[in-house]
């Protein structure tokens, strides 16, 4: 299946059923890609690598929408959503969390961080910090960082990230540079890519709280995060953010 088609799956649907065609239909790409990587030892590594990173990152995306449903109906005090939670997202939810991780290391064994892209990355660098892992989290924010960065909303990410690691740190004022920076090109990543946009403004807003910046506004950045959202048609990213997750 075109790839465009699971970009508006991973955004554009949060239904459980949807999210199973996209679980599906990763996993085909994946063993699609690994099929043809064995034709062409060339290609092997670094294209094992990319199909690794993007079942990854999809693992990773299904997971925190799964997230994202359970802590709304914890919200809701919605018994029977919590019931049919556990025994529809539940499993699949924990497939994902189980898996992401290994994925993502097997790209690490592939090429290194040395031969990842930026975007690669920054699909890591949000797993590790999903499992705790801030110290390598750190260094493959770094790493990404230190790349050739072709898109502002991978930059983004990539400092939100690390101000991520650095508030767990105890480092406030690094932090809070690292989210300054991210919000000054924000701009320029709602223009190529107002998905991703969202994100960091969702995240920013997030790190905004916890580190108890005065400026920019918490709520300012979450109503940005949720009129991108609206307007790429993106659900999922409307129920993370009405998660804040």
């Amino acid at each position: 299946m075109a790839s465009a088609t699971i970009h508006d799956l991973s955004w554009n649907t949060k239904e459980f059923c949807k999210k199973w065609q996209l679980f599906r239909e990763a996993r085909k790409k994946f063993r699609d890609k690994v099929r043809i990587a064995k034709f062409n030892q060339l290609v092997l590594q670094q294209l094992n690598a990319e199909a690794n990173s993007s079942l990854s990152s999809t693992y990773y995306s299904i997971n925190r929408t799964a997230g994202a449903q359970l802590l709304l109906y914890f919200k809701e005090w919605d018994f029977p959503g919590l019931l049919i939670w556990f025994f529809v997202w539940g499993w699949l939810g924990a497939w994902c969390w189980w898996r992401m991780l290994p994925h993502s290391n097997r790209v690490v064994e592939l090429i290194g961080y040395d031969g990842m892209t930026a975007t690669m990355c920054d699909n890591r660098q949000s797993i590790l910090r999903a499992r705790g892992r801030w110290e390598e989290a750190l260094f493959c924010c770094t790493a990404g960082l230190s790349k050739k960065v072709t898109d502002s909303h991978t930059r983004g990410l990539l400092l939100v990230g690390r101000a991520d690691v650095f508030f767990r740190q105890g480092k406030i004022e690094a932090a809070k540079c690292d989210v300054a920076i991210a919000l000054h090109g924000v701009e320029f990543a709602e223009k190529s890519d107002p998905n991703q946009a969202s994100r960091i403004y969702r995240d920013c807003a997030r790190l905004v709280q916890e580190l108890g910046m005065l400026a920019p506004d918490y709520h300012e950045l979450m109503q940005k995060a949720m009129e991108l959202a609206k307007q790429t048609g993106s659900r999922d990213q409307e129920l993370k953010i009405a998660a804040r997750v």
